[in-house]
């Protein structure tokens, strides 16, 4: 981490999905490699409303993410979540391969949620990453070989093409896999880390086994046997990393998938209660009250 100095702000602040994809497309990929011009960076500041994988496959930087810098080498890799500023400064021969991925990407490729690490990849580091603690993925040499070939595999198919959309979705998705798969790794804590990167390893897995299992009977002392510590180290590395207790962070996070699910269907409020973790109906409506200052069915009702 370095001093964060100002960037400027894009011409274009904010870039929507239906600029790159088109509506009724088969397209829910698209993949790019920035800096091969002199006028490539700086990148300023900006954001989107759908995710962006960056991966730096030559030289160095400066990676500008929601009002923090850190230096920036090959074989790192950042998930840019929608919604966040972010750019980049080159220090030297800085080239990042960009894939901006369609809100149907998810749907094409639901399975890719399933997965180990992708919550922690895709959710959780980044919210960190963002709070000064940076635990983002860095690509070993043979890792970074081997997304070479596939960045390679991925150029070479048009964009312009049904069959080729579908060949570059597979091989991002695959590419994303992998991803995971190093990331759930490099999450996972290890008696080799150093203390701090250790617990902040172990709250990363806990936040991601919160977030699988926020609607089963969980509790801390449940979490801390997962991760072989006791329930006082976890609540004080827990605060530590996350600057939050592990209950409120279960919490919060069935109130996002009750309010989630009062967005997206036309489920009763008992149902909703019981499928996102709560005791009962009245202790759901109390409690999202708690948060929300209103009510479930006043919630829906705003929308």
């Amino acid at each position: 981490m370095q001093e964060y100095l100002p960037l400027g702000e894009h011409k274009t602040p904010i870039y929507h999905s239906e600029q790159f994809f088109k509506k009724n497309s088969q397209q829910v990929v698209f993949s790019y490699i920035h800096g091969y011009n002199d006028d490539d960076f700086p990148l300023l500041l900006h954001q989107h409303d759908f995710y962006e994988i960056n991966l730096v496959i030559d030289g160095k930087g400066t990676h500008y993410f929601n009002k923090q810098t850190l230096n920036t080498y090959t074989g790192d890799l950042f998930i840019i979540p929608p919604h966040i500023k972010h750019g980049y400064t080159n220090e030297h021969n800085l080239k990042i391969f960009h894939t901006l991925l369609s809100p149907a990407f998810f749907k094409v490729y639901p399975m890719l949620k399933s997965l180990n690490g992708y919550k922690s990849l895709f959710d959780i580091e980044p919210s960190l990453r963002s709070t000064n603690i940076n635990n983002f993925l860095h690509l070993s040499r043979q890792q970074s070989e081997e997304a070479l070939n596939d960045i390679h595999a991925c150029l070479n198919y048009s964009q312009n093409d049904m069959y080729d959309f579908n060949i570059q979705s597979a091989i991002i998705f695959q590419m994303l896999c992998k991803y995971c798969k190093y990331y759930t790794n490099f999450a996972t804590p290890s008696s080799n880390y150093p203390t701090e990167k250790k617990y902040t390893a172990m709250i990363i897995y806990a936040m991601e086994y919160i977030q699988k299992h926020f609607a089963e009977n969980i509790t801390i002392d449940k979490i801390a046997n997962e991760l072989f510590v006791s329930k006082t180290t976890l609540q004080r590395y827990f605060k530590q990393v996350a600057n939050t207790s592990p209950i409120r962070y279960l919490l919060q996070q069935r109130i996002n998938a009750s309010k989630d699910m009062l967005i997206s269907t036309n489920n009763p409020i008992s149902f909703i209660a019981v499928e996102c973790g709560f005791f009962d109906t009245s202790h759901f409506i109390r409690t999202f009250k708690q948060h929300q200052g209103l009510s479930p069915t006043e919630f829906r009702k705003t929308l």
